[in-house]
């Protein structure tokens, strides 16, 4: 999906895609709700809460593919791999959560990480890596809240609101920036929308099956497939600084994901 519109962000405005894409997305989000509960599966037990997570991860969405639009895409994802280490950071003041000196250690290093990737002074960074520095910290927040939500709400309240919040957020740039996509175009345009509603269909399930410790890191798979998109598509070749600090960044989260098993247990 976010290769799809990176693709088609040269022709067309990323929140007219998107748009397109969350409308889409409805169709296997459908099918998923209908098979875990219909329609009273889609009111939030907590309303308050579970709209401003959706809200929370909408915005983080629309940053992230406009990030897309002018960066490459292993450059964006190494950003967004900083996520865990945010929510380190994040659970303290917000959750008055008791961070270790191993956490903090990760945190560090990863951060140190971006700093490497990103070189500021050495290269210009570009509007993009602000976007995903904001996606980053937008999706972090969002942790925070599905946090205090625990497992009272059930996937399709929270997969739904959340399409409801970036067609919302999309529907006035959509139309303000409006172009009629070609027939190959709008194919694309549909392609991602099932790619986008039936992946988060299935993170939901694959959560329920197994704990989450073995689903998260899985995550850090989208680098690989982001280098062999950029590098068919786009012609991305990463350099080694690049690389070396996407590397330590994706070691740090691992690890942090890793220290939070081993507390939770």
């Amino acid at each position: 999906m976010d290769a799809t519109v990176k693709w088609l962000s040269a022709d067309y405005a990323v929140g007219q895609i998107v748009f397109i894409v969350a409308g889409t997305a409805l169709v296997p989000v459908g099918l998923f709700v209908a098979g875990n509960g219909g329609l009273r599966a889609l009111k939030p037990r907590s309303p308050g809460r579970v709209w401003l997570r959706a809200a929370l991860v909408a915005a983080s969405t629309l940053c992230t593919l406009q990030g897309f639009a002018s960066l490459p895409l292993a450059e964006g994802y190494a950003i967004a791999f900083t996520v865990p280490l945010l929510v380190t950071v994040l659970s303290v003041p917000l959750l008055r959560e008791a961070v270790g000196i191993h956490r903090w250690s990760a945190v560090a290093v990863g951060f140190a990480g971006v700093i490497v990737m990103l070189r500021p002074g050495f290269q210009t960074l570009a509007p993009g890596h602000f976007l995903m520095i904001a996606s980053a910290l937008l999706f972090a927040s969002s942790l925070i809240v599905l946090r205090r939500l625990g497992r009272s709400e059930s996937g399709p309240a929270l997969i739904v609101t959340l399409l409801a919040c970036l067609l919302l957020l999309t529907g006035p740039l959509a139309v303000a920036a409006w172009k009629t996509p070609d027939a190959a175009a709008l194919g694309l345009m549909l392609l991602a929308g099932l790619a986008f509603g039936s992946g988060h269909a299935f993170l939901v399930l694959a959560f329920r099956e197994a704990p989450a410790a073995l689903v998260s890191p899985f995550h850090y798979t989208q680098i690989l497939w982001a280098l062999f998109y950029g590098a068919w598509l786009f012609g991305d070749r990463p350099d080694p600084v690049t690389l070396a600090g996407a590397s330590v960044v994706i070691a740090s989260g691992l690890y942090t994901l890793w220290r939070e098993t081993r507390r939770s247990r």
